[in-house]
């Protein structure tokens, strides 16, 4: 009797769960049928010129990890997982830019899947269901999660990863942290978080030393791992990082705050996060009336510090190094004041908040592009803003209302900041034009035409086949980035015509217009010599 009432629990408990999955799943169905216009675009920004032509050469050589399996140039000293599992991909389903533009979309989609599974199995069905929302929403997310780049694989790692770790999963989190290591170098920042949560749990007494032996394995496994591959590199290149990347690094004060600040308008601001924050300051500042709790104000104090030392103040005042980590000793309390939380959902929210700061200080002192903070974007805007927005929620009487009211506003705001992010349309927008041009002068069937492209991507279409751009895949061999003596063409594009380029041209009488195409955002003009 007792197996049949587990039995019926059981089943009426995996429906309860299917039930819930589906508004989760059809929102992720209608992102996927959204995202296929941009599977037949060819190749821009990083892809064009780094990882579109290293994953090639993969898929020539052989899915490998060794640091010998392809060109430095090509590789840049990085690990080879991600280039090496899109080969693998191009070995079943081809090598056309369709292909591997859906290997892309399928890790983005992974990770997706991973937000709502993993949030609702840690902190319940309504903070997956928001987290998922908030990321599906998210206009950088959303216009890159087709690209060939490495940032969204590496958040879907560095996520599971923490979550692994979190649930003392220890031998699936040792997995997550090595992928996450061989993806990128950046994701080495997650060993030293995950070892001082280890050693600090074991010096206040939380964990044992039984328990210090298991979780250590999460770091130590990955390490060795690494090191086997710089070993190598080492061996086969003569370094073990490349020289090139080193000399780039900056360990200044005032050059680190200047990015730290810079990141942190990308957190508070870009594609309207504001909104967001705001949100949280208003429900909250409602729990703390409801309540009579105080506790609430924690994470409006913490908010109004950020925005303040952001838009406020300079990276060079005094006050800015004072209120960046007052910010987060108050979210530091926030957490401990909070009784709700379990130990497994402490353990997510205090690891991806060290691994945030740690990761974001990292990409300030290297190369900095505002699209390699997206892992800590999502941790900290998308998931411990779920979190919080969650669990602040439970203080009302009507939870329910104020929760729809909450994934309404959310999502309207998402869908808003995709349909007006002026950044990320225009590089579609650009890419579309810049097919014209490529267009315009292979219908000229004329490949040794002299053509001045100063504009650094029009001059790889033009040059590189495989960037798909070129329809005939040939290339066209006389394209240069100045102007001489025996050019025919010129391409001039909307930045350099602000820059005084098309009037300069036309009032030598040398060059006149023959052709402009236009989409919102970008112009590009061909010029002829007459």
């Amino acid at each position: 009797m007792s197996f049949c009432r587990y039995f019926l629990q059981s089943v009426s408990q995996q429906m309860n769960i299917a039930k819930q999955r589906t508004l989760p799943y059809l929102a992720i169905a209608i992102f996927i049928i959204a995202k296929i216009p941009h599977l037949h675009y060819g190749f821009y920004w990083d892809e064009s010129w780094v990882y579109g032509p290293a994953i090639y050469a993969m898929y020539a050589h052989g899915p490998s990890l060794s640091p010998a399996a392809i060109s430095i140039d090509l590789s840049r000293g990085h690990p080879l997982l991600y280039h090496a599992c899109c080969a693998a991909w191009m070995q079943l389903f081809g090598p056309s830019l369709f292909s591997v533009h859906c290997y892309a979309l399928f890790v983005s989609v992974l990770l997706a899947v991973a937000v709502y599974e993993y949030m609702r199995r840690l902190f319940g069905h309504e903070t997956g269901l928001l987290a998922l929302l908030l990321l599906l929403c998210n206009s950088d997310f959303f216009y890159t999660s087709s690209m060939l780049l490495t940032d969204i694989p590496l958040c879907l790692f560095v996520f599971a990863g923490i979550y692994a770790y979190s649930r003392r999963h220890y031998a699936s989190a040792s997995i997550a942290v090595t992928v996450t290591a061989y993806i990128k170098e950046s994701g080495l920042v997650l060993l030293p978080v995950i070892g001082a949560d280890i050693l600090a749990g074991f010096l206040t007494k939380k964990i044992s030393l039984r328990e210090l032996v298991r979780s250590a394995t999460v770091v130590l496994i990955p390490a060795v791992a690494i090191f086997i591959f710089f070993a190598v590199q080492k061996k086969v290149n003569g370094w073990y990082m490349n020289p090139d990347h080193i000399a780039i690094i900056h360990t200044g004060i005032l050059y680190t705050a200047s990015f730290i600040q810079r990141s942190m308008k990308l957190f508070l601001l870009n594609n309207y996060e504001y909104v967001y924050f705001m949100l949280a300051v208003i429900i909250s500042i409602a729990a703390v009336v409801q309540t009579r709790r105080y506790s609430y104000l924690y994470m409006p104090a913490a908010i109004v510090i950020l925005f303040i030392a952001t838009l406020v103040l300079s990276y060079k005042d005094v006050a800015f190094f004072v209120l960046m980590p007052a910010a987060m000793i108050i979210g530091v309390l926030l957490l401990k004041k909070a009784k709700r939380f379990t130990d497994e959902q402490f353990k997510f929210m205090r690891v991806t908040t060290l691994f945030c700061i740690g990761y974001v200080y990292f990409c300030c002192i290297n190369f900095f592009e505002e699209r390699y903070l997206f892992p800590a974007f999502m941790l900290t805007d998308i998931c411990v803003l779920a979190i919080y927005l969650v669990y602040t929620i439970q203080a009302f009487p009507r939870k329910k209302l104020v929760y729809i009211a909450t994934l309404l506003l959310c999502a309207t705001t998402g869908i808003y900041s995709i349909v007006n992010d002026a950044g990320n349309k225009c590089t579609y927008n650009r890419m579309d034009v810049q097919q014209d041009v490529t267009d315009y002068f292979e219908h000229m069937h004329n490949y040794s035409v002299p053509v001045c492209a100063r504009e650094f991507f029009e001059y790889i279409h033009l040059t590189d086949p495989g960037t798909g751009f070129l329809r005939y895949k040939r290339a066209f061999t006389h394209v240069r980035h100045a102007v001489d003596s025996s050019t025919q063409y010129v391409i001039i594009t909307s930045e350099e015509y602000n820059d005084g380029w098309l009037p300069k041209l036309e009032a030598n009488d040398r060059f006149y217009p023959v052709q402009t195409f236009k989409r919102e955002g970008e112009t590009i003009t061909i010029l002829k010599r007459r």
